[in-house]
């Protein structure tokens, strides 16, 4: 166990040691599930959801357009994600959705995030979205009853606590826009957070460091890199003799590369030859099975050289990162909450449009989609894992 993960795994067994011991007399719990519910903050959220109702119920037009459509969108990415899984033909699928705790590394997880951007991110989106619900609820009349803090085992969460019974004596337009807050708070800071990285973050970095190489952030357990031997931190400076200064060079080199064909990389730990296989999306092209650092490995120009010039690279450096974080997380909450799948916020509006417009038979068609969707969903979440297990046993 890296040090990373055991610094992951201290942190979440003091939060749990906080909750089932200090604030024991605060916590719920129902089975592996402990929340601590609070009014703090509560108050203000209706102040402002109320003073400014009218602006946000024009926001909320926009919200609910655009959550629509996204969640047409992410319902055809899911189906997608399965039918790749089922036919990728490596040993290992890429996954498309998959459960993500800041610090640990989870077989079959999309990405990895390191705990201390990780909780800062995740922070952010929990605050975020569930402000965003209890604003745009306050600015219809409906005033949050309660914030609260949930750790499920290891994973946090948090929420906003709504009269229900009131919500559902609101208009369909009104209920949308308390549905659709959330995401698409989250979907808006993702896009924020881009736009800072790629206007503000990196063409500083850029203007004060060089490139050097491509760094292996990853390698995916049992594909070439990792059967190399290749360790993480590594920087690769050329691919077949071709120097790889940035990550665009780095693909140009990889597409030149069949599935099944030795590539030889120069690094900074010394020489490595690897044999690619087949490529997850196209079978004729080699694939490593790594995940490199796209901004590449960089270094302080001279004129930067100092304590200085290192303190503000260190500080862009974990800047870049931290808003890299905070864009995947917002982007990967907001989109999965407008799944068309029943309790999600794409589930509900699904089911209250089929109800608004006739019921019956069009709320059943609704919650149906809602339960294919959802299959679809656990198939994405352990389909890599259940196909490389049933690939090694079979190779046995």
């Amino acid at each position: 166990m890296d040090p990373q993960t055991q610094m992951a795994f201290a942190f979440y067994g003091s939060l749990l040691f906080l909750m089932l011991v200090v604030w024991r007399d605060k916590i719920e719990r129902n089975g592996l599930l402990f929340l601590k519910r609070t009014e703090e903050g509560v108050a203000g959220i209706n102040a402002f959801g109320t003073a400014h109702a009218d602006l946000l119920k024009i926001v909320g037009n926009i919200s609910v357009g655009i959550s629509l459509l996204i969640m047409v969108l992410a319902s055809g990415a899911l189906i997608h994600g399965v039918w790749t899984i089922f036919n990728a033909p490596t040993v290992t699928p890429n996954a498309t959705v998959g459960i993500v705790v800041p610090g640990i590394r989870i077989p079959g997880a999309p990405f990895y995030i390191p705990l201390f951007e990780g909780l800062i991110a995740i922070v952010s989106v929990m605050v975020i979205h569930e402000f965003s619900h209890g604003i745009f609820a306050a600015a219809h009349g409906v005033k949050p009853k309660s914030l609260w803090l949930f750790l499920l085992i290891i994973i946090p969460g948090a929420g906003v606590e709504l009269d229900e019974t009131m919500i559902m004596r609101k208009s369909l337009r009104a209920r949308m826009h308390i549905y659709a807050a959330g995401s698409f708070a989250n979907v808006v800071t993702a896009v924020t957070a881009a736009l800072f990285i790629n206007f503000v973050l990196v063409p500083a970095f850029q203007a004060m460091t060089l490139s050097v190489g491509i760094e292996v952030i990853d390698t995916t357990e049992g594909l070439p890199a990792a059967l190399a031997g290749i360790p993480n931190g590594t920087v690769i400076t050329s691919v077949n003799g071709v120097d790889v200064s940035n990550f665009n060079t780095f693909t140009t080199a990889l597409e030149e590369v069949k599935a099944n064909e030795t590539v030889n990389l120069a690094t900074d730990v010394g020489p490595f030859s690897v044999l690619t296989t087949a490529h997850p999306d196209n079978p004729e092209h080699g694939y490593l099975g790594v995940i490199v650092d796209p901004r590449g490995k960089r270094e302080v120009r001279p004129e930067w050289s100092g304590k200085l010039g290192e303190v503000a690279r260190y500080v862009i450096e974990k800047s870049v990162g931290l808003f890299t974080y905070i864009f995947i997380l917002h982007l990967s909450i907001g989109l999965i909450n407008l799944l068309p799948v029943f309790p999600l916020d794409g589930g509900r509006i699904l089911v209250d449009i089929a109800e608004d417009y006739g019921g019956g038979i069009k709320t059943t068609a609704a919650k149906m989609l809602s339960s294919f969707l959802l299959i679809v969903f656990i198939l994405n979440l352990i389909g890599p894992q259940a196909v490389t297990w049933t690939a090694r046993l079979l190779a046995y």
